[in-house]
């Protein structure tokens, strides 16, 4: 008998087993396989438990691949404010910090996954409003993160005190995330190319001076 199911075949109440299972193995998948790519049977198969399980947890196919973007999404933003901590925090001067928003560009470049797990959260999100809450709630983490170095940097008079520091990290974080979804086939050149235009374009959105 499988984990998480009664001898009738019923889930049982209360375990929640099954339905972690089913989440880890998508999101396995996801790290692979396009979403539209993979199939029900395959989840259970790799979850180990039935497809009427998916139906007790999640409702549907669809909705399983939003919670397992969403889960892929929080480790992506979790990762995403070490880095903006580590590159940005505690800069002493604006070549620091111009160099720390290079790093994170580049990485970004490197990184065309997390531009598909945005872009299929988002499709996800339209038929449901409990994903789009989730999203909004990991893009809120990383838009703070911004927003807290932004103005550690302007303390600093690294930053312009003009600058309004919630909208321009809202924009940072737009960018940071999009930059990758043109960059499959890009060459070495060419990613160094966009990570100077992008950093150029960043720092001007901050109002950076010379530095």
């Amino acid at each position: 008998m499988r984990e998480g199911r009664t001898q009738m075949g019923r889930p049982k109440r209360g375990d929640d087993t099954g339905r972690l299972r089913l989440l880890d193995a998508t999101v396995a998948l996801l790290e692979t396989t396009p979403e539209a790519l993979i199939r029900l049977e395959t989840v259970v198969a790799k979850a180990g438990v039935t497809v009427p399980l998916v139906t007790h947890h999640f409702g549907s196919r669809e909705q399983l691949i939003g919670e397992a973007q969403c889960q892929r999404f929080a480790a992506l933003v979790t990762r995403d404010i070490t880095r903006v901590r580590r590159f940005l925090s505690h800069t002493d001067s604006v070549a620091t910090f111009r160099g720390g928003l290079r790093q994170l560009v580049a990485l970004r470049l490197k990184e065309s996954r997390n531009s598909f797990v945005v872009a299929g959260l988002i499709g996800a999100t339209h038929a449901r409003t409990d994903l789009a809450r989730q999203f909004t709630a990991h893009y809120a983490r990383l838009t703070a993160a911004y927003t807290q170095v932004i103005l550690d940097a302007q303390q600093a008079s690294i930053v312009a005190e003009e600058v309004d520091v919630r909208s321009v990290a809202n924009v940072i974080t737009a960018v940071l995330y999009g930059l990758s979804v043109t960059m499959l086939d890009a060459d070495v050149a060419e990613t160094d190319r966009i990570a100077d235009t992008a950093t150029d374009m960043l720092s001007a959105t901050l109002k950076l001076p010379a530095a």
